[in-house]
């Protein structure tokens, strides 16, 4: 056998492995698997929460793809875990709210805080949801400090 049947041979079947592979993983990052998660954070007296982050991160540790949506003035956001705006993958999660950064004055924040912090940790928020196929609406409640 030449050397060009040999490379050829070698090639050839890697090639379509990693065609395969490629097609798998875009086919697997499609619109079908995720679910539409919209939703506002506010305050107990309602007010929103005007800017920040929504992160959610799932329980099933054999999940292991979180979601995350920006909080917009209004409080409202939309999640996105493959794209932004495409939703969650159904499931439960726990979730931490990251709020919008305070000023700095020579490296260190200035201001007070807008929401206590154990909503900044998944693990000490106690907020927890659980997504569904279909659409999904979350009012998500958080105190000050």
């Amino acid at each position: 056998m030449s050397k060009w049947n040999v490379c050829r041979a070698l090639v050839r079947p890697s090639c379509l492995t990693a065609l395969a592979l490629i097609l798998t993983v875009s086919a697997g990052c499609g619109s079908g698997i995720t679910s539409p998660v919209r939703g506002r954070v506010v305050f107990k007296d309602g007010s929103p929460l005007t800017g920040g982050l929504v992160l959610f991160r799932p329980v099933d540790e054999k999940l292991q793809v979180s979601a995350r949506g920006d909080i917009e003035e209004d409080g409202s956001f939309i999640l996105g875990t493959y794209k932004v705006g495409d939703g969650a993958i159904p499931g439960k999660y726990q979730v931490a709210i990251t709020p919008p950064p305070r000023p700095k004055v020579r490296e260190k924040p200035v201001g007070r805080r807008i929401i206590h912090p154990r909503y900044e940790k998944h693990e000490t928020s106690g907020l927890e949801f659980e997504v569904k196929r279909g659409d999904n609406n979350f009012t998500i409640e958080v105190e000050k400090p």
